[in-house]
């Protein structure tokens, strides 16, 4: 079972379904519809695969990843960008196969024993029951991304550290006194090239790294939680309230969440006129 953090964003978005008791899904089609492309979209962004600008990608790279779903959408993207100066973002979403798409991420949940499948009937004909193991899955997920919005409230990724107080001027220290030999005592040798010191400030580095890329998928699911209404189930009452601001907040502003929001607004104003 792959740990939570090496999971795709819709794998993610998927398994914050999950009822925290029984572990049972309940997909908002209606919602997911737009959402599981739009997480697509945004997991492509954050690897570098596409570009974004405002409602527009702009442009497209190889994408490294063994993804199979995330390669073949990107191919198709590619394909329907070169007809086009700039593809939109809403027309990208149309591009990608809703259903059979989600198909394929729920059967590689159950292909990694995450999610099994209870195949029933119902009045004859047959339907599925996803649950997911464990049943909390779900609430995980949720509860490292309400840490990361609630880090970005605090400012501490915001803002830099305050400088620290200067240090009053040393005081001249007396000079050594001989050794009894008459040489001066031998001063402590420097380590040549600094390969500790080098080493630890690279990896500390490279951990920031890990971290910012971390916090940036965070957001995306945020604002895709929000997107897809998941945020009410997810962070209820008055204790969910600052990260249910938080997650509009994101929404508002990723252009991937933001245009799952005028696809799902658009489909209901659809459905309801």
């Amino acid at each position: 079972m792959a740990p939570l953090d090496t999971r795709s964003l819709p794998e993610e978005l998927l398994l914050l379904c999950a009822e925290p008791v029984s572990g049972r899904l309940r997909i908002p089609q209606s919602a997911f519809y737009w959402a599981v492309p739009g997480s697509i979209l945004a997991e492509l962004q954050l690897s570098g695969a596409i570009t974004v600008d405002g409602r527009r990608i702009t442009g497209f790279q190889p994408l490294g990843s063994a993804d199979e779903i995330a390669a073949g959408v990107l191919t198709r993207l590619e394909e329907t960008g070169k007809r086009k100066h700039r593809l939109g973002l809403d027309l990208a979403m149309r591009r990608i196969p809703r259903k059979p798409t989600q198909q394929l991420l729920l059967d590689r949940l159950i292909a990694d024993g995450v999610l099994p499948v209870d195949r029933r009937s119902f009045l004859g004909l047959p339907y599925r029951r996803y649950t997911a193991v464990p049943p909390a899955i779900g609430q995980e997920i949720a509860a490292r991304v309400a840490a990361t919005l609630a880090v970005d409230d605090a400012g501490s990724t915001l803002a830099p550290p305050p400088a620290a107080a200067p240090s009053p001027s040393p005081s001249p220290s007396p000079s050594p006194s001989p050794s009894p030999s008459g040489d001066a005592a031998p001063a402590e040798a420097a380590p040549v090239g600094g390969g500790e010191v080098s080493g630890t400030a690279g990896a500390s580095t490279a951990e920031a790294d890990r971290d910012r890329r971390s916090a940036d998928r965070d957001r995306q699911l945020a604002g895709l939680i929000f997107a897809a209404g998941l945020h009410r189930r997810l962070y209820p009452g008055p204790a969910g309230a600052p990260t249910r601001r938080a997650a509009r907040r994101l929404a508002n502003e990723l252009p991937v969440p933001r245009a799952v929001r005028r696809a799902i607004s658009a489909m209901s104003a659809n459905t309801a006129s």
